[in-house]
């Protein structure tokens, strides 16, 4: 089903505990009873909206599409060198590194928000046509506010993100063909909602943490025979041991290898560690963001994301020396083909430790 008519009346909590849409309503839903608020309670999962539902189509459309929007075989393979030049590059708190657009059907959804947020953003800026690049980015900074865990930043630029959201959703048709707004491209536009109401970032009420949780569950069956079983009575048998585990907290890994090595401190400076002192302080070059330039202008300037490049010569820096607790967010280092870096701070967690 293609969305065509964006401006549509919201529905609303009372209307629904009245039973008053009666095109889908066949009765009273029992949760009504319980107190629970059946739309704004019920959150749109970015998990499998954004990343397996928008960001994949538009690639498909992109690689194997309608010709209104497909890239030239030199494009996909100009975008697939990029991505694989980048493997190695990504901080270690990535479960993978990036792949090519060929292996796109075998993409998780922590690669689609891996292309979204950071590697999309530098391979395809000098190749896509300016207006189709825009048109990403304005989804991707949009993504970028709404998973901002900082709730001042967040709530500050919300209605600037669902503004995006609409440029994003409204410039579809022209850019992809009328087929490509179906359900997930409309559900956009209720993204903002769920971050206002919650107040807080669409990492929280997503299904990344439960997705990645599924390989422990698939560890306790040991054969195809009754697997629900055998998974109900070794969680009931965990649930009663004696011995307590001690539950540690993902941490965020701090190296002087390039990749693990810059962070973003909470003035906007960024930080490079350069050694690891024995009464752990931490030797850091400190980079003004004066001194940087942003990635893209449009639809705002990445600096506003604290996105900005260095160039390839002597970059003015000072020396400091810094406690681990003042790292405030792990960045990004990601090499340009014409020189120098991009940096790219992360909006979600550590992908490998649950």
């Amino acid at each position: 089903m293609v969305f065509g008519d964006q401006e549509c009346t919201p529905r609303t909590d009372d209307r629904f505990a009245r039973v008053e849409y009666r095109n889908h309503q066949t009765g009273l839903s029992p949760l009504i009873a319980a107190g629970i608020p059946c739309v704004s309670s019920c959150v749109l999962d970015y998990m499998h909206m954004v990343c397996l539902g928008v960001v994949r189509r538009m690639l498909i459309y992109l690689t194997r599409g309608p010709k209104i929007c497909r890239l030239s075989v030199r494009q996909k393979d100009a975008i697939s060198k990029k991505l694989i030049g980048l493997r190695g590059r990504m901080p270690s708190e990535f479960a993978r590194q990036p792949r090519g657009l060929h292996e796109m059907d075998r993409w998780k959804a922590t690669e689609f928000r891996q292309f979204l947020l950071y590697t999309g953003p530098v391979v395809l800026k000098t190749v896509m046509s300016p207006e189709r690049y825009k048109h990403f980015l304005s989804l991707s900074v949009a993504m970028s506010i709404l998973l901002e865990s900082d709730d001042r930043i967040r709530n500050a630029y919300l209605h600037y993100a669902h503004d995006l959201i609409k440029h994003f959703i409204t410039s579809c048709a022209v850019l992809y063909g009328k087929t490509f707004s179906v359900y997930n491209v409309h559900g956009l536009t209720h993204l903002h909602e769920d971050a206002s109401h919650f107040n807080c970032s669409l990492n929280d009420i997503s299904c990344f943490p439960f997705e990645n949780h599924l390989q422990q569950v698939k560890k306790h069956v040991r054969s195809g025979r009754n697997p629900l079983e055998q998974v109900t009575r070794r969680l009931s048998e965990s649930e009663h041991v004696i011995v307590k585990k001690n539950k540690t907290h993902p941490q965020v890994i701090v190296s002087v290898k390039e990749r693990d090595s810059c962070f973003l401190l909470k003035d906007e400076r960024f930080a490079f560690v350069q050694q690891k002192n024995a009464d752990g302080t931490l030797a850091c070059k400190i980079l003004h963001q004066r001194h940087t330039s942003p990635l893209f202008q449009q639809p705002c300037s990445s600096a506003l994301l604290n996105i900005v490049c260095i160039g390839s010569g002597q970059v003015r820096m000072k020396n400091g020396l810094l406690h681990e607790k003042e790292l405030y967010r792990k960045v990004a280092y990601l090499p340009q083909e014409s020189g120098g870096a991009v940096l790219l701070p992360l909006r979600h967690g550590p992908e490998n430790t649950y």
